[in-house]
């Protein structure tokens, strides 16, 4: 019986390109998910200073120097932010994960308030 070192060596590289090459899809998987997170967190908060901003323009409201159009320029730019966010989502959470509604923080299973915003899952 004799062994034939280039068939294994030939094997072995074959097996080990086709472990690279799925190793490379998943990385690249890894970065246009890690990129969608960056996109979605920045639309939050964008979201988050238009919230503030239309609380003041409803606060400033009762004192008179808002109009109400600029209160409706506010909602109006904070629905174009919620379309732009639905659109970033790739609806798959990760797996053995709560999100959570308010901020979209992934939580463990078993937590029952959000660790990012202490919403209530």
């Amino acid at each position: 019986m004799t062994i034939d070192m280039d068939k294994i060596v030939t094997k072995t590289v074959c097996e080990a390109k086709k472990v690279a090459k799925k190793a490379s899809e998943t990385a690249n998987e890894a970065i246009v998910y890690t990129k969608n997170q960056i996109d979605r967190a920045a639309i939050r908060d964008q979201i988050n200073e238009y919230y503030k901003k239309l609380g003041k323009l409803y606060y400033s409201e009762y004192s008179g120097s808002v109009s109400a159009s600029e209160i409706r320029a506010c909602k109006e730019k904070l629905d174009e932010l919620f379309i732009a966010l639905k659109a970033t989502d790739n609806g798959a959470p990760a797996i053995g994960c709560k999100v959570c509604g308010f901020c979209n923080a992934k939580n463990k299973l078993d937590n029952v308030y959000c660790a990012k915003c202490g919403e209530k899952l």
